[in-house]
């Protein structure tokens, strides 16, 4: 325990913090009476009411589209939900082509490894035949771009 040279010292401490204390709440309290005035006057007078923001846009700088604009955004508008709908079909029809590429791919991977080692016949011929031509089909509309304008 510390040795006091003053045994008031405790008490003066303690005072000096409830006299903080006080001038606190005390402070709080004039503070909130004064924000209650100014509400109470601000209600009696209406040009100091609260105005809300209007826009700092001059009318003529935003102005609403008319018909002939209303009409090339909708017009815009259809070709592209008619691009999403072509692109979609496109999409599609790759995909299923790249599906029957695969499937007649390894068809003719299993034909290849029943034969013999020998010359290919005509039909396994004629049919790379046709997955060529398929892949090139797929590889055309892969590179196909269709834009919305």
């Amino acid at each position: 325990m510390p040795i006091r040279l003053n045994p008031n010292e405790d008490r003066r401490k303690s005072s000096l913090c409830a006299r903080s204390e006080y001038f606190c709440a005390g402070l709080f309290f004039v503070l909130m009476v004064l924000v209650s005035c100014q509400a109470a006057a601000a209600q009696d007078h209406p040009s100091i009411q609260f105005k809300p923001r209007t826009s700092l846009l001059m009318p003529a700088a935003n102005p609403m589209p008319d018909a002939n604009d209303r009409m090339l955004m909708h017009e815009r508008q259809m070709k592209k939900q008619d691009f999403e709908a072509v692109n979609a079909l496109r999409k599609k029809s790759i995909a299923d082509d790249s599906l029957k590429l695969i499937l007649l791919t390894r068809d003719l991977q299993a034909k290849i490894a029943k034969s013999s080692d020998g010359p290919l016949s005509a039909d396994l011929t004629q049919e790379a035949r046709v997955i060529e031509q398929l892949a090139r089909d797929v590889q055309k509309k892969m590179k196909m771009t269709m834009g919305p304008d």
